[in-house]
């Protein structure tokens, strides 16, 4: 089974940039060397090029970016929910222009197990459940560039003739069977990704 783990914005003082904490390096240079020290056979011109496009383009990292800039100390961290919820007004609330339903919070507030909770710092490691909203972002990101939304139980399913939404939430089998489907007329951009394709249709 393939499944989805996050540990915190950044490293532990005496341990090395790893994973998501690539991102947050601030400098492209260093941050491109550690990506090509991971796999030596990979070009660096195309690591550069994804890694310009992801910083530019997808929302998560300006999401985890502009979080890191805003919180104060070790003892913060950024909660993503794991499925979407109307905006409120919240002391707390980080507001970020890209994505809502995010928030900093102290140590001490407790939220459902589902959502991912990402520490500024520390040595901890979290699994990111399948059933997240942002998990096929983490998991497949060059699929998913934009770091969009992906299955949550919070999606109604539409009434396909009156275009109208009912009071029923779509079901995962429900999800995937809709964006795996091949359409006459559509072009989706999933099913021509090869085997990262075949490891997201079975995972």
């Amino acid at each position: 089974q393939i499944y989805h783990r996050a540990g915190s914005l950044l490293p532990p003082s005496d341990a090395d940039y790893k994973f998501l904490q690539i991102y947050f390096m601030g400098n492209s240079s260093e941050e491109l060397d550690t990506r090509c020290a991971i796999n030596s056979s990979v070009k660096k011109s195309v690591v550069k090029q994804l890694q310009t496009f992801f910083h530019e383009h997808n929302k998560l990292v300006k999401l985890f970016k502009a979080a890191l800039d805003r919180m104060p100390s070790d003892d913060h961290k950024i909660v993503i929910r794991a499925d979407k919820r109307p905006t409120k007004e919240h002391p707390r609330r980080l507001n970020v222009p890209t994505i809502d339903e995010v928030a900093i919070v102290v140590v001490d507030e407790h939220f459902e197990s589902r959502d991912i909770i990402l520490h500024r710092r520390n040595d901890q490691l979290q699994r990111v459940y399948e059933t997240h909203r942002s998990y096929d972002a983490l998991q497949y990101p060059i699929i998913f560039w934009q770091g969009e939304d992906g299955c949550h139980f919070s999606i109604k399913m539409i009434n396909p003739r009156p275009g109208a939404e009912s009071n029923k939430n779509i079901s995962s089998m429900n999800y995937y069977s809709y964006r795996l489907m091949v359409r006459e007329g559509e072009d989706n951009h999933i099913l021509k990704c090869r085997r990262l394709f075949h490891q997201y249709a079975v995972g």
